[in-house]
């Protein structure tokens, strides 16, 4: 995995995070001034991210080692 910092118009900046085959995993959702802002940004991100926990879409916390609950449906 790789991060790439690419110049846009304007002098902007923006980051992609790509696998090892070069598909786009996440891309930067702002520009930044200047090359540096980014690379910061990047920095951030990479010791931030191991610290990440992870949500289903209803705010349910997903264990290391099990899956939420399911969803109960009535059965009307």
């Amino acid at each position: 995995m790789k991060f790439v910092v690419i110049p846009e118009l304007r002098g902007r900046w923006v980051w992609e995070l790509k696998d090892d085959d070069g598909c786009v995993l996440s891309r930067s959702t702002l520009s930044y001034g200047d090359r540096d802002q980014a690379l910061r940004v990047i920095q951030t991100l990479r010791r931030s991210v191991v610290k990440a926990q992870i949500f289903d879409p209803l705010g349910r916390p997903f264990d290391e080692f099990m899956q939420p609950a399911p969803l109960r449906h009535s059965s009307r």
